[in-house]
């Protein structure tokens, strides 16, 4: 029986939708590509971004893969493209519609979405921010059949690693790395990313790291909720 075609709910995207500085894409998925043609857009064009303040951590609320396409940066790209080509940024002269800066496939391999520098479409208010969407569904109440329905291993161990790679490069302090729950109203990345355990790693790396952290106060934490 041939699996049917899901719909990808990346990031929350109505969130984002709503908040965008710039035209791009979150949050919409992974709908069977059409033939349509695509409209023509006005694209926005970013010469000059601010350095990244913080990170966003998300899951895709996806399987890994859907008929046998896996579901990696590049499909992202693709359906968004497809399904809401008014979501997109010029920087450099290439034109983005992925709202992520990286997205960690199960095997934990890290994939480029947006360039740092370009602002994002991940999370309202917070777009300036790096977003980061791990492949999967981590929600207790929705879809808990998809797999990987809690994060790998290796999604962990690479997430944990670029995190620490960008707030050394970009000078992010801890209380700048937060989950999408934790900026807006939602559950994503869900109930079973491991988040305690993480931020508890995250934190005691952070402190043997100080000295090349920022140390500047972040901006008051939106009321936390523990995802779904």
């Amino acid at each position: 029986m041939t699996t049917p075609w899901l719909q990808l709910r990346i990031g929350a995207g109505l969130l984002a939708l709503e908040s965008c500085v710039v035209v791009c894409s979150v949050g919409c998925g992974p709908t069977r590509p059409r033939p349509d043609p695509i409209p023509t857009v006005q694209v926005t064009r970013v010469k000059l971004a601010p350095e990244p303040g913080g990170i966003v951590i998300h899951s895709s609320d996806t399987p890994a893969e859907v008929d046998g396409v896996p579901i990696d940066a590049r499909r992202i790209n693709m359906i968004h493209r497809t399904d809401h080509p008014g979501w997109a940024t010029q920087y450099h002269g290439k034109t983005y519609y992925i709202g992520y800066h990286y997205v960690i496939l199960p095997d934990g391999t890290i994939q480029q979405g947006r360039p740092d520098h370009c602002p994002g479409c991940h999370a309202r208010g917070y777009n300036n921010w790096l977003g980061i969407c791990l492949i999967g569904a981590f929600s207790t109440r929705s879809n808990p059949n998809w797999w990987p329905h809690r994060p790998t291993v290796e999604e962990m161990t690479s997430l944990m690693a670029l995190c620490q790679r960008l707030m050394l490069k970009y000078h992010i302090p801890i209380g700048n790395v937060r989950r999408h729950c934790d900026v807006n109203q939602t559950s994503c990345p869900g109930r079973r990313f491991p988040w305690q355990s993480f931020r508890e790693e995250l934190t005691l790396w952070a402190m043997a790291n100080e000295a090349n952290l920022g140390n500047g106060v972040a901006a008051a934490p939106a009321p936390v909720r523990p995802g779904a």
